[in-house]
């Protein structure tokens, strides 16, 4: 009767257990993720689960341990194993999980196949209906809690079943059936740093933390903390605690709990909580102040300054003007020394010019200390501090970071979001944003025009890229009286200098897109003529018709915009205001302008187009020719240029002229304050020449060589020094039509070196005049200016004074 009551039970459950095996796969080498074991092993692996879930069984009914063996032999031998017609499905039993190791080990997919567990281990943390946490000797684990429970706490030791499981952040145990078989003291815990919580790799696990409470609430079942440790904060639960201490906020405390998970809808960890079970495990090492305004004052530039023994961490105590508020949010004060930001929830309403008592948590800003989680306390009023004059150039250079500013600034775009509205403007060569917190009274800031100039009255909040150096800035306005606007935009904007210049606008239109047209005419036939060779006339021919008429159908509606705009000058002039007659101005000088980027693209056409055969030519002849037509701007400038002696080259003689006179004349106009000097030789490589013009002008940036050659390029603006900026893109283009290359040497202030090469003429070592060939070092030349010597009669230069 014994072994019936004993045995039925256990064969009846064993059976149902054996049921579910067609869900389940054997543990073997899944949880290594090697598959499936070898069939050969599924009847050990089967029959290894029976003799222990019958062992169990048996032992959980009060049997005792030489019967429970004898009883498991006999029910191992009354079933009928896989290799005797047992289902495949039996043949796939997932065998108990017995550590919390085993579990968390589990991948998400493996989890969720419900592998059977069985542990025993020590409750660390238990909230009714919510969370249970477990650690065996191998590691903690989480318990989802469903059903009715017996009674558990902290410290139980329980013997408990249930399946693996996978539902939102890390494998857990589902279907938890508990029994408690005593106590046992909770495991020791491990001290870990905020680093490797915010990891994930300590969830569930009995943890020892240390840090300061930055803030404590209760809602009469738990007791809530937020803890800053060294690296980050955590928040903290303990349950059934009561009301919260009175100076708990700033105490530095040791907790001990169960280290849990804050994760969003994806199952991605965006915070850490600790469950504490008690206050046991909760130890003040250093109480906070009962009444935190009982610290010392200290000035706001003390903060976060050196100390031997480094920041405390704890709340400080500085005093000072309100300048600016967003309630509920943020706070701006300052004192004697300088500005400082708080992060500040309290709600009450304080306006600028109020001094304030402040306590708070020091911590790195963006780019100076603020206080966070800080409290205050209104102590009078006082005179606002007087706003600091700067410019946006002097606000980068970080010194006036969460002070009380006054700046005039152009008005480029106004922003207006909910609650609040941002205004984008320039003051010098910085663009910055200000803000405006929302008011009722905002209409002054919605009627303000883009192109004003304003002057605006704000705290500077500096903004800094990963190296902590300043790249931008914020003004905080308190409301629109914070705006004056010192200049309207001029009556004639966008839409009277439309109908004004409407006439030069499609003339402008005309002539680029004629240009760009073009452009991509010269580029397409230029690759056309190197690839066929047959077909070169009929090329030249369109495009000296396409220049033909891009002058004459391209300059005629300049003409006639220069003419029109010249007779409104002389009619019209002075009975206008100043704005409309810089304009007419702007037009004529517009027509000009374009017509001489016109003549400058046209020549740069033709290059190819009017270009002659290639024959020997005396670059030193071309050379003279050069400066004769550069007489008056030599003379003007009262440059000195010089030359070594010259060869004979196969080139295009006049196409050879115009190089000398492009880059000889550039020298000239960028030869800085100095007299311009320049020199020009030339040193055989091979079959070819390679001319060099030095200067001592202002010089290149190494960043820019390449750019200069570009066509339109230009490093400098047009009043400071004129030009089309594309003579050195026709150097290029005549250089490369004779089958060699151009480049330049040059660093600022430093004056700088053009090189170029041209094919040597056949004949030209007879020709050369007593020109002795080197060879080119492969070193680059020396910026530096310094001319060559040589005997009388060895250089020919032509110098002016």
């Amino acid at each position: 009767m014994a072994y019936r009551r004993v045995y039925y039970p256990v064969r009846d459950a064993f059976t149902a257990r054996l049921e579910q095996a067609d869900r389940l796969e054997v543990l073997g080498g899944l949880v290594k993720g090697q598959g499936r074991v070898p069939v050969a092993a599924q009847g050990v692996n089967w029959g290894f689960a029976r003799i222990t879930y019958a062992f169990s069984e048996f032992r959980n009914r009060g049997v005792s341990t030489v019967a429970s063996v004898a009883f498991c032999a006999f029910v191992l031998l009354s079933f009928d194993a896989p290799a005797r017609g047992q289902s495949d499905a039996v043949a796939k039993v997932l065998p108990a999980l017995t550590r919390a190791s085993d579990v968390r080990q589990l991948t998400p997919d493996n989890a969720k196949q419900s592998y059977p567990v069985h542990l025993r281990a020590v409750i660390t943390y238990y909230d009714p209906g919510s969370d249970l946490f477990i650690q065996d000797s191998s590691a903690g684990i989480w318990v989802e809690l469903a059903g009715a429970q017996p009674p558990l706490k902290p410290g139980d030791l329980v013997d408990l079943t249930g399946v693996s499981s996978f539902s939102d952040f890390a494998p857990q145990i589902a279907q938890p059936k508990i029994m408690v078989v005593g106590a046992a003291p909770l495991p020791p815990a491990q001290p870990v740093s905020y680093e490797r919580l915010a990891s994930g790799a300590e969830d569930s696990q009995w943890v020892d933390v240390d840090g300061v409470v930055r803030e404590a609430t209760a809602d009469g079942m738990h007791l809530s903390l937020r803890v800053a440790l060294a690296g980050g904060q955590i928040t903290v639960r303990i349950p059934d605690h009561g009301a919260v201490p009175a100076n708990l906020v700033d105490s530095k405390v040791r907790l001990q709990g169960a280290c849990g998970a804050i994760f969003n809808s994806r199952g991605q960890l965006s915070g850490v909580i600790l469950n504490v079970p008690g206050r046991e495990e909760m130890s003040i090492e250093e109480p906070g102040l009962l009444d935190p305004f009982y610290l010392p004052v200290r000035p706001i530039s003390s903060l976060l300054s050196f100390t031997p023994n480094g920041v405390s961490g704890h709340r400080v105590r500085v005093q000072g003007v309100v300048t600016a508020q967003s309630r509920g949010r943020s706070l701006f004060i300052q004192d004697q020394t300088e500005g400082l930001f708080l992060q500040a929830s309290q709600d009450t309403l304080v306006q600028p010019g109020d001094v304030v008592d402040v306590v708070g948590f020091p911590s790195a800003g963006d780019y100076t200390p603020i206080l966070e989680d800080a409290s205050f306390r209104r102590l009078g009023s006082a005179k606002e501090p007087k706003p600091v004059i700067a410019s946006g150039d002097q606000v980068m250079r970080g010194e006036v970071d969460a002070e009380l500013i006054r700046i005039d600034a152009r008005l480029k775009d106004v922003v207006r979001l909910q609650g609040e509205t941002d205004l984008v403007l320039q003051s010098g060569n910085v663009v910055f944003d200000a803000q405006v917190f929302g008011t009722d009274n905002a209409s002054r800031v919605q009627n303000l025009e883009t192109g004003s100039l304003l002057r605006l009255t704000g705290v500077c909040s500096i903004k800094v890229d990963e190296a902590r150096i300043p790249r931008a800035f914020r003004l905080v306005l308190r409301s629109p009286r914070d705006i004056q606007v010192l200049e309207a935009p001029s009556w004639l904007t966008v839409r009277r200098a439309a109908s004004i210049a409407g006439l030069l606008l499609l003339a402008t239109l005309m002539a680029l897109l004629g240009m760009a047209v073009l452009r991509r005419r010269v580029e397409e036939r230029t690759e056309a003529l190197r690839r066929r060779t047959v077909e070169l006339e009929r090329s030249n021919a369109e495009l000296e018709q396409f220049a033909n008429v891009a002058s004459h159908d391209l300059q005629e509606p300049l003409r006639m915009v220069a003419m029109f705009a010249q007779l409104l000058t002389e009619r019209y002039k002075g009975s206008l205001d100043s704005d409309a007659d810089a304009f007419l101005g702007f037009l004529v000088e517009g027509a000009q302008r374009m017509r001489a980027l016109v003549d400058g693209l046209l020549s740069f056409s033709r290059v190819q187009s009017a270009a002659r055969e290639l024959q020997p030519t005396d670059s030193e002849e071309m050379f003279r020719n050069a400066l004769a037509d550069l007489t008056i701007t030599l003379e003007e400038s009262g440059a000195e240029v010089t030359h070594a002696p010259l060869p004979v080259v196969m080139a295009d003689g006049s196409q050879m002229e115009q190089i000398f006179q492009n880059i000889i004349g550039n020298a000239i106009k960028f030869a800085g304050d100095s007299p311009p000097q320049v020199h020009v030789s030339a040193d055989r490589l091979g079959e070819q020449w390679i001319f060099s013009i030095r200067d001592n002008g202002i010089g290149i940036d190494p960043r820019y060589h390449d750019r200069i050659f570009g066509i339109f390029q230009r490093l400098h603006p047009r009043d400071a020094y004129p030009g089309t900026g594309i003579g050195l893109s026709i150097c290029k283009r005549i250089v490369e039509r004779h089958g060699g290359r151009i480049w330049v040497e040059s660093a600022e202030g430093q004056g700088a070196t053009f090189y170029f090469s041209v094919p040597a003429a056949p004949e030209a070592p007879a020709q050369i005049r007593g020109v002795r060939p080197r060879q080119l070092s492969d070193e680059p030349a020396q910026p530096q200016f310094e001319f060559e010597g040589g005997a009388a009669g060895s250089t020919v230069s032509r110098k002016t004074n």
